[in-house]
């Protein structure tokens, strides 16, 4: 232990304290290790990552362009009717619900090859 203090004097003296840590192992083994939340952050996150690709890949296919077909569908053979509709604002509505879902798909399309790469 004598021959440990003079060790650790020596190294103090020529400013290599982090050496210091190499002699006590427990000591290297505790200050190397990252706590255990981040450790499992790390190896979860490729889960929530492929999770988060499947939602967003999901809501385009399922969702977005459904919605998107049907607007366009109603637009195309209700072209000539809508203006004699009981609800006026029913085209602008059907418009702007075709937009939005367009504007979704582009975005969660973006998100999704985000996460894919």
């Amino acid at each position: 232990s004598e021959l440990m203090a003079t060790l650790a004097q020596l190294l103090r003296e020529a400013d290599a304290e982090e050496v210091m840590i190499l002699l006590d192992p427990k000591e290297a083994i505790a200050s190397n290790i990252p706590p255990f939340s981040i450790i499992l952050a790390g190896l979860m996150s490729p889960i929530v990552l492929i999770f988060s690709l499947i939602v967003h890949l999901s809501q385009v296919i399922l969702v977005l362009i459904p919605v998107m077909a049907m607007c366009s569908w109603a637009l195309y053979t209700d072209w000539n009717t809508l203006g004699g509709c009981a609800v006026p604002s029913l085209q602008i509505w059907v418009w702007f619900q075709a937009a939005l879902s367009l504007t979704l798909a582009v975005a969660h399309s973006i998100a999704t090859y985000n996460i894919s790469c």
